[in-house]
């Protein structure tokens, strides 16, 4: 029997976004090594070794730079397995977003049918995750016994809220992209996506997911991709945004449920008496990294995968993933991080004569707001994160050449 090469490229490319988004990082990372090395196989038997010149010299200039940031490492006599666990997350990271966007822009795949997928993956995870925390609130079936292993394997105290699981995995940074995706262009997708109402689903299940665990990174993307599309796109639409939020709290405050004041007493704590601990102490661990950024090397940075050994491994200190973006500067300087920059809004660059279209300068700002609120946990050098962001490029591609392609602005 013959076998379609190009319909299974496409199923593959489907089922690797599938398994990435719905499982979070840690998890399956042996299995998710392998997907990546076949996904690269098969892409090179697609492209058939052709690639455009310029392509092709972004590509090696890319390796190249981040060998020369291994060098780097090892000049500064860093020789720990950090050094290979970082090169093998952001080759993966690059070679999965350039496979992708390279896809889509050959029509090797439908763009429209890799946002499905991402959107129903994250959806199938928020409904699990919603789930099990519930079923652990009321004591139902084996939740305590699950939450239990899954703070053992991912090394997480998922319990520390004591009544309510705190289940926020690096799956949960991209629910306010897919909320906003969904709820922006909800009349459209739903005709070409999804039937018997499924958007109003994907748009419940995403606000209490974001409400029930307390992530307040998340509501700070929700809010400011509402604001950002109100005054980009369509300023008339604050009225209605404004009263669904409104109605929305009404009928929360009104609610006598046990749940529902566990729930507001966890945020009161989470923005207040946490809240000012977590600010005191980004504020010492950016001080600390920036003293040693300025006082080593603040142009070239220190090498991938190096770290501060009196800090990040200093039992009598305690740091948090929000000072991640000061460990990417202490190890590709302000110069590499420029670089991965470029990479990253490369798309963009590459089509700015379309900044003009407000669409796409909504979609330059959701991959921003994407990378930033990714630095609270080190997702944003995981093959998942490329993932994530293809779903930004893939739904811009597919609605604009749906419904947006005429649009002039």
């Amino acid at each position: 029997m013959k076998i379609n090469f190009s319909k299974l490229y496409k199923r593959y490319i489907n089922f690797y976004a599938f398994i990435f988004i719905l499982t979070p990082m840690g998890l399956l990372s042996t299995i998710k090594t392998l997907m990546l090395l076949l996904l690269v196989g098969l892409f090179s038997i697609r492209i058939q070794g052709h690639l455009k010149k310029n392509t092709f010299i972004l590509f090696i200039l890319f390796i190249l730079f981040i060998l020369l940031n291994i060098f780097n490492s090892y000049s500064h006599g860093f020789y720990e397995k950090e050094v290979l666990f970082e090169f093998k997350s952001i080759i993966g990271l690059f070679l999965t977003i350039f496979i992708f966007l390279y896809s889509y822009m050959n029509k090797f795949v439908n763009p429209g049918q890799i946002v499905k997928t991402i959107i129903i993956s994250h959806v199938l995870y928020l409904s699990a995750k919603m789930l099990l925390i519930f079923a652990f609130f009321f004591n139902i079936g084996p939740a305590s016994v699950i939450v239990d292993a899954l703070s053992n394997s991912l090394g997480v105290n998922i319990m520390a809220y004591g009544v309510l699981p705190k289940i926020t995995l690096p799956n949960d940074l991209l629910t306010p992209i897919i909320f906003l995706i969904i709820f922006l262009n909800r009349s459209f997708l739903k005709s070409h996506f999804f039937k018997y109402k499924i958007d109003y689903f994907i748009i419940f299940i995403c606000l209490i997911s974001i409400i029930v665990t307390f992530n307040k990174f998340n509501i700070i993307v929700l809010i400011f991709g509402l604001i950002l599309f109100i005054i980009l796109i369509d300023i008339r639409k604050i009225l209605n945004i404004l009263v669904g939020l409104l109605v929305f709290f009404l009928i929360l405050s009104y609610m006598d449920n046990l749940l529902l004041k566990i729930i507001i007493g966890l945020w009161e704590h989470r923005l207040t008496t946490e809240g000012a601990l977590s600010t005191s102490e980004k504020i010492y661990q950016y001080a600390l990294f920036l003293e040693r950024i300025l006082n080593g090397n603040p142009l070239l940075g220190n090498g991938v995968g190096t770290f501060l050994y009196d800090y990040i491994r200093d039992d009598n200190i305690r740091y948090g993933y929000e000072a991640f973006i000061m460990l990417l500067i202490y190890q590709f300087g302000f110069l590499g991080l420029i670089i991965i920059l470029f990479y990253y809004l490369l798309f963009y660059i590459n089509y700015y004569r379309l900044l003009k279209n407000k669409y796409l300068l909504f979609h330059v700002l959701l991959s921003i707001l994407l990378f930033s609120v990714s630095f609270v946990n080190p997702m944003v050098l995981n093959s998942m994160f490329a993932v994530a962001y293809s779903l930004v490029i893939g739904n811009f591609l597919y609605l604009k050449s749906k419904r947006f392609n005429d649009v002039q602005n």
